[in-house]
């Protein structure tokens, strides 16, 4: 890493904490396509995706990100990346009537 002078502790240890969590976004998507890879290999549904549009890497991924986010922000730097509150993200929620169906019944009364 290189180091300026001037530079205080604080801003050294945000930075290698960006440079972590740099690479674990780089290791959450490099997971994330190899498990998307396998999938349709086997046919099998990714069942987290298919509920709440969000694979469970896909929302590793995304918090990833908030942290990288966030240290920038701590540093004083603009991420390139829009904030939260400028992205339009909406999730896709896919319900399968069977499993809808199921919970309803599963709070029913009993007489």
């Amino acid at each position: 890493m290189t180091t300026f002078a001037g530079t205080s502790d604080q801003q050294l240890a945000i930075a290698e904490a960006r440079t972590r969590a740099e690479q674990t976004l780089r290791q959450l998507q490099s997971a994330r396509d190899e498990s998307e890879r396998r999938l349709l290999e086997s046919g099998q549904p990714d069942h987290l995706k298919r509920v709440t549009g969000r694979s469970a890497l896909e929302n590793a991924i995304a918090a990833a990100q908030h942290v990288i986010d966030t240290l920038d922000r701590q540093a004083g730097i603009e991420s390139a990346r829009p904030s939260r509150s400028e992205r339009r993200e909406v999730p896709v929620v896919t319900i399968d009537p069977s499993v809808a169906a199921s919970r309803q019944n599963r709070f029913a009364r009993v007489s």
